[in-house]
């Protein structure tokens, strides 16, 4: 996934699309029912806010779109854009304020990457329509080696007009590498978990404060659906952002990827696209009320009101095309989306606050990439790493091992587990009776497979070939020794006095492995 950097001039224009979006506006509508959401979703520009509780949306038409919504009997009421002034205004002064502009995110991305070689490496995963890089820093203990350790992404501002998360993911990487070897805490995650962020995801919508692209995509409905249906955004063509960010999630292997927005105060978890729910449904949703029950004002006031502060996003509204709902069916690496603040750009004391809310919670998701099953998976003679994929039969899903070190790593609840461990050439191998004690326990296996055309040249007379008895939950009777005869273990043997067999001093239980 590296690119090489260099400097690209390029002719920024604003395009025909951008323009078109700047002609929308808010409008207000109460009482509207969720059916009626795909109804107007062709008249109206996108859906800002709604509450389906209430019925309350706020959401951005043009003049055309205001006269249909009329027709229709929705009596949509006009509100000031009061956003986009703050936000026409907080870019054209970031320098003077908390926020950056998009020059000075560069400016600090690079300065952490030369400040602090030893754990922070920068690259990009692509250009935008425009020729902006999406920055991706990568943040552990080598940051320019593969280890065996779980992986977590950080993501923001795939709408270009939701800019908070942006600075909430740039201090913190300031406080990942300034707090280095200073906090225990930080340290740990650092030396522990490879940390990757991406501050923005729309640099181009990002520069001219706006929710899509250059090419007036909506980016959160412009992935493939898991269903093979179109997207909201009407179209099966892949922006060039979307596509960076495909090939970037395909090849991580994340315990967790969040990604931030605004327009809200929640934490959203997959399914967008259906009513069905996720097979780590239960996952999901602890994993959203360990952000919120951190952050007291989402868990306590969510917007809309959420019990707990978390929704599954199909009960909020539909949305067809999201990177959460691709990432999570194409990957199997769990996903949330944290709606941050209703405001998309709160003055500076309410930023801070907002901060303060959300810096703990961001930690400890961290931190929870450490939890559950994690292991390795070598070939047995060489103990060389295999790219294998691994089944996890109570859920249903496939993970997939890190072909470089050969680990792999998954959050998981409290409970009993049984994997299938497949690699091409390989045997596959059935783990039953695998124990996560809590929902914030971690188990670790060491998985060895043997090459299906392996051929064994040992008489195993004089020694045990070589060979070696894994350790399982279950009964492992195979033992390398001298054979018993009647009334236990085979009546013959073809050579001499020594063999591999399931218990040749007894009888072999019928669980042995």
């Amino acid at each position: 996934m590296r690119i090489k950097i260099i400097p690209i001039i390029a002719l920024i224009l604003t395009t025909s699309h951008a323009l078109a979006e700047n002609s929308s506006f808010p409008v207000k509508i109460q009482g509207l029912k969720r059916q009626q959401i795909s109804e107007i979703r062709n008249i109206i520009d996108y859906i800002k806010y709604y509450d389906p509780k209430t019925g309350y949306a706020k959401v951005y038409v043009d003049d055309d779109g205001f006269a249909m919504l009329k027709l229709l009997g929705l009596s949509p009421v006009r509100l000031a854009d009061t956003t986009r002034q703050k936000l026409s205004y907080i870019l054209s002064h970031a320098r003077e304020l908390l926020y950056y502009d998009y020059d000075e995110i560069t400016e600090r991305v690079h300065a952490l990457a030369d400040s602090f070689p030893h754990i922070v490496a920068l690259d990009s995963i692509g250009p935008t329509v425009q020729w902006r890089w999406i920055w991706v820093l990568r943040i552990t203990d080598n940051p320019d080696s593969a280890e065996i350790e779980p992986e977590f992404i950080y993501i923001s501002t795939m709408h270009g007009d939701e800019i908070i998360g942006t600075h909430f993911l740039l201090w913190l990487c300031d406080s990942l590498t300034k707090l280095y070897r200073i906090n225990s805490r930080i340290t740990r995650l650092v030396d522990s978990v490879d940390i990757w962020v991406i501050p923005v995801m729309n640099p181009d919508g990002y520069v001219i404060g706006r929710r899509r692209n250059a090419n007036r995509i909506d980016l959160n409905r412009n992935f493939p659906v898991p269903d093979g249906s179109i997207g909201f955004d009407g179209t099966y063509l892949i922006e060039p952002e979307t596509r960076a960010m495909m090939e970037f999630l395909s090849s991580r292997r994340a315990s967790m990827t969040i990604d931030f927005h605004t327009g809200a105060l929640v934490v959203n978890y997959p399914w967008d696209f259906d009513t069905a729910r996720a097979p780590d449904d239960s996952l999901l949703k602890v994993r959203a009320l360990d952000y919120s029950k951190l952050n007291p004002t989402m868990f306590y006031h969510s917007h809309p009101p959420r019990p707990g502060g978390i929704t599954n996003g199909f009960d909020w509204y539909e949305a067809d095309g999201t990177m959460e709902d691709w990432d999570y069916h194409t990957g199997n690496n769990p996903h949330l989306i944290v709606e941050l603040s209703v405001s998309d750009a709160p003055p500076e004391t309410t930023l801070l606050r907002i901060w303060d809310d959300n810096y703990n919670a961001m930690l400890h998701q961290i931190e929870l990439a450490l939890t559950g099953l994690h292991g390795v998976v070598l070939d047995s003679q060489t103990n060389e790493p295999l790219d294998a994929q691994i089944w996890i039969d109570q859920i249903g899903r496939w993970i997939r091992t890190d072909s470089e070190v050969g680990d792999f790593h998954r959050e998981l609840l409290a409970g009993s587990y049984s994997i299938t461990v497949v690699a091409n050439g390989y045997y596959p191998k059935h783990i039953t009776g695998i124990i996560i004690p809590t929902d914030t326990s971690s188990v670790y296996l060491s998985v060895k497979l043997t090459k299906a055309d392996t051929i064994y040249f040992s008489d195993f007379e004089l020694d045990d070939g070589g060979l070696s008895v894994d350790t399982f939950t279950h009964n492992q009777d195979w033992a390398w020794g001298r054979v018993t005869y009647f009334p236990y273990g085979p009546d013959t043997i073809f050579w001499g006095s020594k063999l591999w067999a399931t218990n040749p001093w007894g009888n072999y239980r019928d669980t042995s492995q």
